[in-house]
Parts: C-alpha cells; sequence; structure tokens
C-alpha cells in the first residue's frame, strides 16, 4: 500500500482469506491516517485562530505542543501538502497475515 492505495493487480490472484485481510488492514490504516491528520488540522486551526501570527510566535506554538509531528504542523501552517508525511507516521509494523499451521 503506497500512500492510501492498494495496486489492484496484486490482488486478483490471491485467496479469499489474504484478500479480505488486506482489505481489513487498509481499511484500518486509512483510518489512522484520517484521524491523524485531522488531529494536526484541528491543532494547527487552534494555533492559528488568534490570527496573525509572526514566524516566530507560531515555531514557539508549535514546539511547545505534545503529542504531535512539528514537521506535520509547520507543513500544514506552510499549505503544504503532508499527506506522505502522515502515511509514513501510521505504517504498520511488519505483520503475518495467518499464524502458520503445524503438521503433525
Amino acid at each position: 500500500m503506497t500512500f492510501g492505495k492498494i495496486p489492484e493487480d496484486m490482488l486478483k490472484d490471491v485467496p479469499d482469506e489474504f484478500y479480505d485481510w488486506i482489505h481489513k488492514t487498509a481499511d484500518s490504516i486509512n483510518k489512522r491516517f484520517h484521524h491523524v491528520y485531522t488531529y494536526h488540522i484541528a491543532t494547527i486551526s487552534s494555533i492559528m485562530r488568534d490570527g496573525m501570527l509572526t514566524r516566530k510566535d507560531l515555531a514557539q506554538s508549535i514546539l511547545s505542543m505534545k503529542d504531535v509531528n512539528h514537521g506535520v504542523l509547520f507543513g500544514l501552517a506552510d499549505g503544504k501538502d503532508v499527506s506522505e508525511s502522515i502515511w509514513k507516521m501510521v505504517k504498520p509494523a511488519y505483520e503475518k497475515p495467518f499464524n502458520e499451521k503445524k503438521v503433525e
């Protein structure tokens, strides 16, 4: 999955169980992406709601925030597309899709 899209041609010959797991995992990642994006939008909006801030005041406000990605906040403040950064933040750790059953 690259930045929110599953290459469907990779899924055409996989078993149904794997296909379902992929879509369940993709839905979970997409939900996390939208949560993180919305949280950062709300945070930068609350910082900037007081009107025009100097760059120094903006930086001080952003850097005083905890539990946020400062780079994403600066990017949003500058009007940049921060999607790639957020996708990297929500990228899951490696996980085996199925547990292997032991053959006795």
